[in-house]
Order: structure tokens, then C-alpha cells, then sequence
């Protein structure tokens, strides 16, 4: 970067004595030669008058010009001024051609022209134009100004220049070695803090410093890094998690075999017992696996929302229809309050995977109280439905946290068969259909969970 800046400081400073030396080259010349212009065509308005002579004087002391009248009989000189204004003798020789009067002939009585004057290595500009015309003889204002030669003024120039553009391409380099410092010392150490990052430490910091773009960089890697840490400690809890609930079946299912195969091979009740009890473990396990699928399926957005019309109120009475097949409810009253004709456009497989979810929970969590109350309503223009159990509720603080991945809230987690996945597969299929969901609970008044979907007519779809 440092190098970078100084190039540019180099390339700029180069260009601009490029083009100083170019338009002083083309330009010196022309603008003086156009200033001597302007001086005799404001001396010739003169002409005449009682001021003429007061007006070359004062011309030729102003711009440092040499003024000559010359009469085209014998070229006889008729006045010369000096630079200063004053009277003087022709101030070189071989300024004023032999063939003048042929040349201003040919250009309409007014020529301009430049003579080299080698013995002051420099260079006249001369201006001629003529005034007046007495008995066929003509008379010639000559205005020659000396000119410095171009290259030894250029010469000049450029030496000044050089050393002027040598400083600042100095100063430049120095300013940029600064900047460059102050901004690439945070780069560098966020540089060192991006690879430890890269190299797994998640708990790296990194420190907000430098100019706005670079602190909003480190912004961003910390949140990185913050996520990064969540899903590292969410990875450990998840093999922690994967480990428990896959080991507890797999210990059971392995105790009932080897009892099967020492204790009861030869005892059909105790047989029949022993692997009643494996193929309950191995559901579990399986049910256990397919929530993992599931859940990763609905995390990743692979899973296809499939939207349908349909009446939810027949959805519930199909699910618990399903669900009194698939559960031991133990003379579980379920009480049902579901009005008619509550269509909603959604996918039908996730929400029956809502309900199922809602209900399981209800039937574990009830203890005591065998009642579980399910009820869909209209409310605002949707459809809301709730799954309520008389169960002894869930702690305030604990809410928020229910819906995460593996949340168990004690005592049901330590009592309880789960996974602690259910609810947060809950919270998927919500948010994929854009959908309100909650619970209300208090202490010892059991937990109401619920969710709202957007009620639609009949042929909508």
C-alpha cells in the first residue's frame, strides 16, 4: 500500500511537469508574440496625436520592449527607444530583415516574426506593422521584445522543478508510510485474529479499531465468531445429547437380549415380556433418529412446503384419531372444542406433525390430571388452535427457552422420555409457514401451547 501511494504521489507529480513543461514550450512564444500584437495595434490608435510618442514611451518602459519608427526611403531610422522608455541607438543588429517592406507587402502591411540572437543566447519577437504613407514612402512601427531561449529557460525550469517535485514526492512517501501504518496495523492484527478464527478458536476477540470500514469488519467477525462458538457448544450438546438419548435404549435393548438369551430363552411369558420391551426401546430409538432427520431436513430448507386447502378441524379429529391408535392414554379424557369449517391454506403433513408434537407433550406432561382440551376457533381473520394440559405448568423464566433444540424443563426432562427436539421442530414449521405461535403457562395451572394460521374460503388455494 505504501509503495502503491507513493507511485501515485510520483505519477502526479510527473504529469504535472509534463505539462508545465509542455505548455510552456508551446505557449511562451505564442502569448508573447500576441502580447507585442496588442501593444502596436494600441500604440498605431495613437498615431497622430499629441500622445504618440508619450504612449511609445510609456509602452516600451512598461513591457521592457525596444520601439524603432523606420522610414521605407534609404531605411532611414526616424526614432528608437530603449527598454526604459528612452532615446537610443538600434539595440542589435540583424533584427530587422533586408526584405521587410517586401514581407509586409506580402502580409497586408503587418508581420510577425522571431530572429535567434546568438550572442545573448536568446531570441527577438518582433512586431511590424505599417502607420503612415508620405509621398509613396512608408513608415514602419518596429516593436522587438527579447525573449529568454526556451531551452535554457526550460533548463532553468526544470531544475527549480525537479527539486520542488523531488520534496513532495518526499513528502508524499512520508504521509502515505503514515497512513499506511494507522491503517494497515488493524488490518494485520484482524488478519491474525480472522486465521485464529479459521483455525478453530472460537473464542477470539476481536478489537474495534482502525478507520469505519475496518471496524465494521471487526463487527462482523466477532458476530462470526459469536456464532461460530454457539455452534461449536451447540455441536458438543448435540453429540452429548445424541450419546444419552442413544445409549439409554441401546443398554436397554442389550440388557433384555442377554436376559432373553440366560434367563427367559426357555420362558414364552418372560420371552414374550423381554422383547415386548426391545421393540419399545427400538421405537424409541427410531423415533429419536427420524426427529434428527426431520429436524435437520426443516433447518436446511430442503424440506418442500406442499400448501393445500383444507378444513383443520377434520386435520385434528384425523390426528387424534391417529394418536389414540398410536399412545396409551390410560383413561386420559380429550376434550374437543373445534368449529366447523376452518379452512387454511398450509402444508397438511407439518401441521399434523404440530398437533402430534402439541398432544405428546399434553400426555406427558399431565401427571395426575388426565385431561388435555384441543380447540380450534376463528380470531381476527385466522384460525387459532391450542392444545391445553392440567399438568403442574412451566416456570416463567424457562419459557423463552423451551423452543430450542435439545431445552428439556425439568422435572419433565429428568422424568420424562424426549428428545428435546419436538417443540423446536414445532418452531420450524411455524416460522416456514410465516405462521404465530406461543404458549401460555403458569405454575401448577398447566401449559397451553397454540398457534394461528390464515383463515381462507373454501375454494382458495
Amino acid at each position: 500500500m505504501w509503495i502503491s501511494f507513493t507511485l501515485m504521489a510520483a505519477a502526479i507529480a510527473l504529469s504535472f511537469w509534463v505539462m508545465l513543461v509542455t505548455s510552456l514550450r508551446l505557449n511562451y512564444k505564442k502569448e508573447n508574440l500576441e502580447t507585442l500584437d496588442r501593444m502596436t495595434w494600441t500604440a498605431m490608435r495613437e498615431y497622430g496625436t499629441s500622445e504618440f510618442f508619450n504612449n511609445l514611451k510609456f509602452i516600451a518602459g512598461g513591457e521592457s520592449c525596444f520601439i524603432q519608427v523606420l522610414s521605407e526611403e534609404n531605411n532611414e531610422l526616424l526614432l528608437s527607444l530603449d527598454s526604459d522608455g528612452e532615446k537610443a541607438d538600434v539595440q542589435a543588429d540583424g533584427i530587422i530583415p533586408d526584405d521587410l517592406f517586401k514581407l509586409l507587402d506580402e502580409n497586408a502591411g503587418c508581420y510577425s516574426f522571431c530572429v535567434e540572437d546568438t550572442a545573448r543566447n536568446a531570441e527577438w519577437a518582433v512586431e511590424a506593422i505599417v502607420i503612415a504613407a508620405h509621398e509613396g514612402s512608408r513608415e514602419v512601427l518596429i516593436l522587438s521584445k527579447l525573449l529568454t531561449n526556451i531551452d535554457y529557460l526550460l533548463h532553468v525550469f526544470n531544475t527549480r522543478v525537479i527539486y520542488a517535485l523531488l520534496i513532495a514526492i518526499l513528502i508524499a512517501s512520508v504521509l502515505s508510510f503514515l497512513i499506511t501504518k494507522a491503517f494497515a496495523g488493524p488490518v494485520n492484527r484482524l488478519t491474525d485474529k480472522a486465521q485464529q478464527l479459521a483455525a478453530g478458536d472460537y473464542k477470539v476477540t476481536f478489537q474495534k479499531e482502525g478507520c469505519c470500514e475496518v471496524r465494521q469488519l471487526s463487527e462482523t467477525l466477532e458476530m462470526a465468531a459469536q456464532e461460530f462458538n454457539a455452534t461449536e457448544e451447540l455441536r458438543r450438546e448435540f453429540v452429548a445429547n445424541i450419546s444419552h438419548d442413544m445409549k439409554t435404549p441401546l443398554t436397554v435393548i442389550s440388557m433384555y437380549a442377554e436376559m432373553i438369551q440366560t434367563v427367559s430363552g426357555d420362558n414364552p411369558a418372560k420371552r414374550e415380556e423381554h422383547l415386548e420391551r426391545i421393540i419399545t426401546e427400538v421405537e424409541k430409538l427410531t423415533g429419536f433418529i427420524n426427529d434428527t432427520m426431520e429436524l435437520a431436513k426443516l433447518q436446511s430448507r430442503t424440506w418442500e412446503v406442499k400448501r393445500e386447502c383444507f378444513d383443520i378441524s377434520h386435520l385434528i379429529q384425523s390426528s387424534l384419531m391417529s394418536f389414540e391408535i398410536h399412545h396409551e392414554l390410560n383413561d386420559f379424557e380429550i376434550e374437543q372444542d373445534l368449529e366447523e369449517g376452518l379452512f387454511v391454506n398450509a402444508d397438511r403433513k407439518l401441521i399434523s406433525r404440530v398437533l402430534e408434537n402439541f398432544l405428546s407433550n399434553a400426555l406427558k406432561f399431565s401427571l395426575n390430571e388426565k385431561k388435555i382440551t384441543i380447540s380450534a376457533k376463528k380470531e381476527n381473520g385466522d384460525v387459532k388452535v391450542s392444545v391445553r394440559d392440567y399438568g403442574t405448568g412451566i416456570e416463567a423464566d424457562k419459557l423463552p427457552h423451551i423452543w430450542e433444540r435439545y431445552y428439556k424443563v425439568d422435572p419433565y426432562g429428568s422424568n420424562k422420555a424426549g428428545t428435546g427436539i419436538g417443540l423446536h421442530i414445532v418452531k420450524e414449521i411455524m416460522e416456514m409457514h410465516e405462521a404465530a405461535y406461543g404458549v401460555e403457562s403458569r405454575m401448577g395451572d398447566g401449559s397451553c401451547f397454540w398457534f394461528c394460521l390464515k383463515a381462507v374460503q373454501k375454494t382458495e388455494r
